[in-house]
């Protein structure tokens, strides 16, 4: 089912676009998925920042087929990146676990805890504000709001092959004749980034995977590698979930996003009596 400019649920024309780190509240949010074969979903775990207005900023990603083992490292790997850059601003990152066939993996993931001397909490998200009969496609339909109000940020870049070499570009959704398309526009983020890195530094950092990087204040790429070693730009595949949905291949990463909805952020952002501290990045 083509998608077109009347059946798309998501304007992503009203995405916005960030380049740089601010004071935020952070949440890991994971939407696990067992089984490696080709038809299966995929495991997401999307790193969500969240201003004191309730703007989201998409932060860091992995979406990708992963027995228990693997989601572990995975989301050990995510929270340690984050909770340093966390620590800098005396703030926290918040985890939000979906509960359905999870019961396995809390287990066996305290044990990882234990086993590799990290402790932090994993809080269990199961039905959510929208009750036990609520659908994937009513959930994921909660972002809408938001991406209306232009409260969605996404990183200003992606990272993609083009010619068997990888190469960074600008991204923007564009009307076409068939609905909406994202177009892309080759940059040089050495030129875009001038003074903010030390050249060789950002060589280092863009040759790394997201995952595998530290946090940098100037945003760079989410780029990954899959089970299969492809690698892929978490913003440009959650882009297309958006474009397609309710008719894409895949939503795994907008329904674990769509999780934000379902925590008690009330109590969790924009806590005023927090002094916020611009961390110093050395680079």
């Amino acid at each position: 089912n083509p998608v077109t400019d009347g059946t798309a649920v998501f304007d992503t024309r009203l995405l916005q676009r960030y380049t740089k780190l601010r004071p935020m509240d952070f949440f890991i949010l994971v939407d696990p998925a067992d089984s490696k074969k080709e038809v299966s979903d995929r495991t997401c775990m999307i790193v969500i920042g969240m201003d004191s207005s309730y703007n989201q900023y998409i932060l860091d990603g992995v979406l990708d087929k992963m027995d228990i083992g693997e989601r572990w490292e995975c989301l050990k790997k995510l929270y340690k990146k984050w909770d340093s850059y966390a620590e800098d601003m005396d703030r926290q990152v918040h985890v939000y676990y979906e509960k359905f066939g999870m019961n396995s993996d809390i287990g066996a993931m305290t044990n990882f805890m234990r086993n590799d001397g990290m402790n932090f909490k994993i809080n269990e998200v199961s039905f959510g504000a929208l009750g036990g009969k609520a659908t994937k496609e009513m959930r994921i339909r909660r972002i809408v709001g938001d991406m209306n109000r232009k409260k969605i940020y996404f990183p200003k870049f992606v990272r993609k092959m083009h010619g068997g070499v990888p190469k960074n570009f600008e991204w923007a959704v564009q009307d076409t004749e068939d609905g909406h398309q994202t177009v892309y526009r080759e940059v040089d983020l050495q030129e875009i980034y001038a003074g903010h890195f030390k050249p060789e530094q950002l060589d280092i950092y863009l040759d790394k995977h997201s995952i595998d990087r530290p946090v940098t204040k100037y945003v760079l790429p989410i780029y990954n590698m899959n089970y299969q070693n492809e690698s892929y730009d978490f913003i440009q595949e959650l882009i297309a979930e958006l474009i397609d949905f309710p008719y894409a291949k895949h939503d795994d990463a907008p329904d674990a996003w769509s999780r934000i909805y379902d925590v008690d952020l009330e109590n969790l952002v924009g806590n005023n009596s927090i002094q916020v501290i611009e961390p110093d990045f050395n680079y």
